[in-house]
């Protein structure tokens, strides 16, 4: 295990770092799909609430308030032995004791970011989640009900690169989406326009747009990386 995977498993990360990290998994996603549009499901944005899942049925939401420093992140991992819906349970609403300990002022954010977990429980629509994280609002790092490894073995597995610091997170997207230079270079510009430019819209150079449509190769695939940057305010 090399340093940052210890990191990730054992230390809970800085809260500063995770609105950098979802928007920088977001442009790589969206520069990705650019080239692999079925794989647009993967990560979105509803307003401040960004959403991520996998293939299996697995998902997890991060819901932002104005700040962008307070947040609260809740995960369902379908392979997690916690998984209530893996035995035969048909009542599991147990599975909210992970956000038994958020603070009061970040309840509204519990409930917001609750509403995109809930697959269909015996009939009834209820948040299922086997795993949760918040912003400490009296310290500078993340905090949860349980141990950091605890966190990410149940759920928080599904944003191991978006809690990294965003130049750690850089390499390890441009390593999984097979990024070549120029397309490595077009999503570290993105970002730090996109950083800087804090509640303003972004809008893509002629040079950008073109590498953007060199990616695509097809207007199906232009338009679903479209939709993934204007989610973020990258027109």
């Amino acid at each position: 295990m090399d340093t940052d995977e210890l990191h990730l498993n054992a230390t809970f990360p800085l809260k500063a770092s995770i609105w950098p990290g979802a928007l920088l998994a977001s442009i790589g996603h969206a520069i990705f799909v650019a080239r692999a549009p079925f794989m647009t499901h993967e990560q979105s944005w509803d307003g401040l609430n960004y959403s991520v899942q996998d293939s299996e049925g697995s998902r997890g939401t991060i819901s932002f308030d104005e700040s962008k420093i307070n947040f609260v992140a809740v995960f369902y991992l379908q392979t997690s032995r916690r998984n209530p819906l893996n035995r035969d349970v048909t009542n599991a609403n147990d599975s909210t004791v992970y956000v038994r300990d958020v603070p009061d002022q970040l309840k509204k954010l519990t409930h917001e970011a609750l509403q995109y977990v809930i697959p269909d429980v015996a009939g009834e629509a209820q948040p299922v989640i086997t795993a949760a994280f918040w912003s400490d609002p009296s310290g500078s790092q993340v905090t949860a009900s349980e141990p950091w490894r605890d966190v990410v073995e149940h759920g928080a597995v599904l944003v191991e690169n978006q809690v990294l610091p965003a130049n750690i997170g850089f390499e390890r997207w441009v390593t999984d989406f097979e990024f070549n230079p120029v397309e490595a270079a077009l999503v570290e510009t993105l970002f730090k326009r996109r950083l800087a430019a804090a509640n303003e819209a972004v809008r893509l150079t002629p040079a950008e747009s073109q590498e953007i449509r060199r990616i695509a190769n097809s207007e199906a695939n232009l338009h679903a990386c479209r939709e993934s940057l204007e989610e973020i305010g990258i027109m």
